[in-house]
């Protein structure tokens, strides 16, 4: 019997166990493509997840941006006494803008809803600061509510920031003579009641005499001004006619509807002079208004006879940015003497309701300045002046006679620039705020 060896079975070409060799190279590729397709898909995820995340970094570092654009003008706020009338030219309101801030910008607008920035220190204000970070853009808003203080130096006849020197001095009226020094007298006859932070020494004191009593709050040189210069009319100091040492009024009226020195009138009879180092004199005149001087000279100073009140009740008469004498008298201011009417249409006397004008040059009238005179330098009165209430930021040195005659118009009711103010955030106003 003959045997056939075994041969290996070979699957037949095509048959339903058969595999073409490219079939396994299409699977392998799919498998690699879809591999592929998840790895993308998950690249795209995290970056969309990266940019989601740094936009929100964005936004945050913007709106911490923000909030401290607003903190910025709360301090500057809080620490210039001055901002209303050192900004009141900023357009919009805007403080500043662009400003570099960690990886970001940053700017603040200031506004007052009530109108113009420095139309009133006790006018609330609007802060809005913005910030920028790349493509995040944030703002907040905080609205700032004036709180004021009344400064206690209001309640004296006369009050001195430094020492008072009474030298062969008489002092008549009503009211108290207070310092945050000393107050010496020497060869004076006081009637007035007499306090001071330092000692009360010398003689002759026929009121009260009291040392070391606490000092009084007195409003700063910075923060008196503002006001006035910004509500006021400038007139230029080449303006007034010359005066012994300097310019100045002399035999005229100056009111809110008269002003002959050109810059026209101001209805509060607020007028402003920037005497540049140079002394002003007021000599001879009645004044119906608030008189600014800045920047002024050594011998500044009101002469002769006066007849002065302000056109705004609680408004002061005079204000000075430097030293000042008093050294007028108390004899009459009179038209025949200064050749003037001094009553003209406009300026009646006394001023407000009840007043008179004529157009003759028959009238007399006293001598006193009938409201509150400040200035933040040295005082010195001599002669006879009267005045109803007297503030130096310096010291205070009488010969003569002086008479106050207080009143407390200015306690009752404080003009502007002799008060602090606080600006505090009015409740609920902080709020993140959108354009």
């Amino acid at each position: 019997m003959t045997t056939t060896p075994l041969q290996p079975v070979r699957p037949a070409r095509g048959g339903r166990g058969g595999r073409r060799p490219g079939t396994v190279y299409v699977v392998v590729l799919g498998l690699a493509a879809l591999v592929a397709t998840i790895a993308i898909g998950a690249v795209a995820t995290v970056r969309t997840r990266n940019r989601a995340a740094n936009l929100e970094d964005a936004v945050g570092d913007a709106r911490a941006y923000a909030w401290s654009a607003v903190e910025l003008g709360r301090l500057e706020i809080a620490n210039n006494p001055s901002w209303r009338s050192q900004y009141r030219n900023a357009a919009n309101g805007l403080w500043f803008a662009n400003r570099a801030l960690d990886r970001g910008t940053i700017a603040l607008t200031v506004v007052n809803p009530s109108g113009a920035l420095d139309r009133a220190d006790t006018d609330p204000v609007v802060v809005t600061g913005t910030g920028v970070r790349g493509p995040a853009r944030q703002m907040a808003r905080v609205t700032l509510n004036p709180v004021t203080t009344d400064v206690t130096c209001l309640d004296s006849a006369a009050f001195a920031v430094g020492g008072v020197s009474l030298g062969s001095a008489t002092i008549n009226g009503a009211g108290l003579v207070s310092s945050n020094g000393a107050i010496t007298a020497t060869n004076t006859k006081m009637w007035l009641n007499a306090e001071a932070a330092g000692l009360v020494t010398g003689i002759t004191y026929n009121g009260t005499m009291k040392s070391l009593a606490g000092a009084r709050t007195y409003p700063s040189a910075s923060s008196v001004f503002g006001h006035y210069v910004a509500n006021g009319t400038a007139i230029p100091y080449t303006s007034f006619p010359a005066i012994t040492t300097g310019r100045g009024i002399n035999g005229t009226v100056l009111s809110p509807t008269n002003n002959p020195f050109g810059g026209g009138t101001n209805a509060s009879g607020i007028y402003v002079v920037d005497c540049g180092g140079q002394s002003f004199i007021v000599k001879s005149a009645r004044i119906v208004g608030t008189l600014v001087l800045l920047n002024a000279g050594p011998d500044t100073a009101v002469q002769t006879s006066v007849n002065w009140a302000p056109a705004v009740a609680n408004y002061p008469c005079l204000l000075v940015q430097g030293p000042l004498e008093l050294a007028f008298n108390a004899t009459e201011l009179s038209e025949g003497t200064v050749k003037v009417n001094l009553n003209p249409a406009g300026t009646p006397y006394p001023w407000g309701s009840g007043g008179t004008t004529d157009a003759d040059t028959s009238g007399k009238y006293p001598s006193t300045i009938d409201g509150l005179v400040y200035a933040s330098g040295a005082v010195n009165t001599s002669g006879a002046p009267s005045v109803d209430q007297l503030i130096t930021g310096g010291t205070l040195s009488t010969v003569g006679t002086l008479t106050l005659n207080y009143v407390n118009t200015y306690q009752a009711s404080p003009p502007p620039g002799f008060y602090t103010v606080t600006m505090t955030v009015a409740p609920g106003s902080w709020r993140p705020y959108s354009d």
